[in-house]
Parts: C-alpha cells; structure tokens; sequence
C-alpha cells in the first residue's frame, strides 16, 4: 500500500507572484516651478528691456548733438529731421478732412525722402513788430514761426481739432503769404547743456505756444490714400523720443553778415 500525499492546505491560495517594480513618476510640482521660474526670468527681461529703452533710447535722442557750428538764423530755410525716423516735416497743398473735428486746413506730414523742396521752412520770428534780422541766432526757448516755402503758410495748430489718424492736436499749415495767428507760435527748446543758440544737427522739441503741447511724428500712423506713405505728424503732450527733431539740409545765413548764405 503506498504512502498518500498529505491533501493540499485550502487556506494557501494561489502562489503570490512579486510585484512588479513601479516606474517613477516626476513631481509635477517640480514641472510648475520651473515653468513659473522661466515666465518670471522673461517677464523680468522684458520689463528691463522696456526701461532700459526708455531711459537710454530716449535719453540719446534727447542729446543728439553732431557738433556743427553752423547757427540756425532768422532768414534761414532749413528742413526738419525726425530724430527717430530720419524723415523730414513736409507740407503739400493737400487738404486735411473738413468737419466738426477737423478744420481741413493745409496737411501737414513726414515723408523719407530728403530731397523734396516741400520740405523747406522757413524761420522768422513770431510777428513782424518782434526783431529779427537775418542772419540773427535762434536763442534757446525763442518762439518763432515756421513759414512753408512752398505754399506761404506757417507751421500752425489748435486745440479745438483732432489729427485724422491717432486723434491727437492737429497740426496745419495755415494763413496766406507768411500771416497767420498766434497758433503758428511754437518755441524752441533742448536739453541743458547743449549750449544757448539752436545749432544745425542738434536734438530740439517744437512746444506750441498756445496749447503746450509738442510736435510729434509717430511713424504708426501712416496715410494710406492721397498722401500714401506718409506718417501723420500732429501735437501731443507726451514729450518722448517722437517729439525730438534736428535741422538738416537747407540754407543757412551767417551770423557775421546777413547777407552771406551757404547750403548745409
């Protein structure tokens, strides 16, 4: 008689079989801080970027100085250059939009090119009964007219219309013959330290004397019909890096003697 196996334990169950090991899984807290580390480096950057814009860019604008010692005089024709831009003040016959926002007076705006001759103004004091003789310098903080060659009107804004692309002053050319009002008067200034009389190549703001506001070019607001390519030049209060402008090309009398002139 053979020996019988001893029956099975009913309380084993079946044979356990190890674990299998478990991959790791990153912590997601560690993915949001890094993410959130890199969007604060960034932010930081950029916010640095735009004050560093601001503060040097700006600043650089407002010093420009090329050293010339030719004078900007009474008499002289001389173009306008946008310091940001490097396009120059220029007026046409065309006429502004006429409503109850705007005065449809002469336009007036910044082309690229330098060799337009509607790109010349002329430079006289702010009315006749004032001295000014040719030839005299411009002292910083004068205020003077801007005469248009081409058309015989001045350089001019008002506060009651607004500028038909950003919605700032407007800014015209406007009167018959060199006369106008007293919205033709804006007064020249430049940082301290550049010295007391307006130089050709040096970084100066048009303040208008009425409304206190300057003369801006801001190169975001281009024409797109008549004037096509052209960018819109109005009258803000804003005095940032679009508000500076140097004299350029044109004709310039001696102080020495009214009569002598040369191009610069």
């Amino acid at each position: 008689m053979q020996p019988q196996s001893p029956p099975p334990n009913q309380n084993e169950g079946p044979p356990q079989v190890p674990p299998l090991p478990q991959p790791e899984v990153p912590v997601e807290s560690d993915h949001f801080s890094s993410a959130a580390s890199s969007l604060l480096f960034f932010g930081v950057s950029f916010l640095i970027g735009i004050v560093a814009y601001f503060l040097f860019w700006h600043n650089s604008l407002e010093s420009i100085d090329f050293n010339e010692q030719t004078l900007v005089t009474c008499g002289s024709a001389i173009k306008l250059n946008h310091a940001r831009t490097s396009y120059r003040l220029h007026s046409h016959n065309v006429r502004l939009p006429y409503g109850p926002r705007f005065s449809g007076q002469q336009s007036v705006t910044c082309v690229p090119y330098q060799n337009n001759p509607e790109s010349l103004w002329l430079v006289k004091s702010i009315s006749d009964d004032v001295p000014c003789n040719r030839g005299d310098p411009i002292l910083k903080d004068s205020k003077i007219r801007l005469e248009h060659v081409s058309t015989g009107r001045n350089l001019h804004s008002h506060a009651n219309f607004m500028s038909p692309l950003s919605g700032n002053q407007e800014v015209s050319a406007f009167g018959e013959n060199g006369n106008g009002d007293s919205g033709d008067h804006f007064q020249v200034t430049w940082k301290r330290g550049l010295g007391d009389k307006w130089r050709k190549g040096m970084g100066i703001r048009l303040i208008h004397v009425d409304t206190h506001c300057a003369l801006i070019n801001d190169p975001q607001y281009v024409y797109s019909s008549v004037i096509w390519g052209h960018t819109e030049v109005s009258c803000s209060i804003d005095q940032d890096g679009n508000s500076v402008w140097i004299a350029d090309e044109g004709v310039y009398f001696s102080q020495q003697t009214s009569g002598e002139s040369r191009a610069a």
